[in-house]
C-alpha cells in the first residue's frame, strides 16, 4: 500500500453502525412489551406507548438500511481501502464513479463505483466532521475525496 493512508471515516462508525439499530430494536421491543403488559391484565395501553411501540417497529429496517451498511474508509494516495469491519478490500480510485452525499437520514457519503466490487456499486460512510459556524457540522472529505479521484483519473496508469 502506498504511504500517505488516512482514515476519512468517523471514528464513531462502528457506534452508530451496530448501536443505533440495536436501541431502536430494544426500544421497539420494549415498547411493544408493555403494550402487551397492558392486554395481559386487561387494559387499554395508552396511545403514546401504542404510537411508540407502532414506531421504532417500522422504522428499524429503515434504521438497519441506512447503519448497518456504513463502511471504514482509508485514503491511500491512490485507492480506497474499505472495510465492514470483517473484511477489507481495495479499490483505485480510478474506479470511483461519483462521491456524493446521501439523500435522506445521516449525513454520509455516498461513493459509487465504474464496476461492482465485493460491497456492491456503492458504499456509505460517515466522513470525519469538524465543528464550526455555530451549531453546523461540516466535513471537508468529500471535496478532498473529490479532487484525489480526479487527480488519479488525470494521471493514468
Amino acid at each position: 500500500m502506498p504511504g500517505n493512508a488516512r482514515e476519512i471515516s468517523a471514528r464513531l462508525t462502528p457506534l452508530v453502525k451496530w448501536g443505533v439499530p440495536a436501541v431502536f430494536l430494544i426500544e421497539g421491543l420494549s415498547f411493544i412489551a408493555d403494550w402487551v403488559a397492558y392486554i395481559g391484565v386487561g387494559r387499554s395501553a395508552p396511545p403514546f406507548v401504542v404510537a411508540l411501540a407502532v414506531g421504532c417497529t417500522l422504522s428499524v429496517p429503515w434504521i438497519a438500511a441506512r447503519c448497518l451498511h456504513l463502511k471504514r474508509v482509508t485514503l491511500t494516495d491512490d485507492a480506497l481501502r474499505i472495510s465492514n469491519y470483517r473484511r477489507q478490500i481495495v479499490v483505485p480510485l480510478r474506479d470511483v464513479a461519483s462521491v456524493a452525499p446521501t439523500r435522506f437520514g445521516l449525513r454520509a457519503i455516498t461513493v459509487r463505483f465504474a464496476r461492482e466490487t465485493e460491497f456492491g456499486s456503492e458504499i456509505r460512510f460517515l466522513p470525519l466532521r469538524v465543528f464550526s459556524d455555530g451549531l453546523f457540522w461540516s466535513s471537508p472529505i468529500m471535496d478532498r475525496l473529490r479532487d484525489a479521484v480526479a487527480a488519479a483519473k488525470s494521471n493514468p496508469v
